[in-house]
């Protein structure tokens, strides 16, 4: 399912302010559950008047179940990512001026890769 951009939202609310975790996570909740709700409607209005075959109908509402779990893992998985982010971040700038010079880019990259 499409978010529309709802989960880049939260990554870059979270990795701003990680203090609005509780804020921000149940407000993505409550907005998922509306849409899910939505979703589930047309989901079983479609399958009940335009899919007779009871097999393909109970495949679909599979498939449908499966949407619905992925797109909360989603959800899940951006507020882990601002989290995640924050801590490469700031691991990775520390470790990366301690170990990285210009001399050593010199020496590890061909002088032909610095041409433009």
């Amino acid at each position: 399912m499409p978010d529309l951009g709802l989960h880049l939202l939260v990554t870059r609310e979270l990795a701003a302010d990680p203090g609005r975790l509780r804020a921000v996570f149940w407000s993505i909740h409550w907005l998922k559950f509306v849409l899910v709700g939505g979703v589930v409607v047309i989901a079983l209005l479609y399958g009940e008047a335009g899919i007779p075959d009871e097999g393909r109908r109970l495949l679909f509402y599979l498939l449908v179940i499966r949407a619905i779990f992925q797109t909360f893992s989603q959800a899940y998985m951006a507020i882990f990512k601002a989290f995640e982010r924050m801590q490469y971040v700031a691991s990775n700038s520390w470790s990366m001026r301690s170990w990285w010079s210009p001399g050593r880019a010199r020496r590890l990259w061909p002088a032909r890769a610095l041409e433009v």
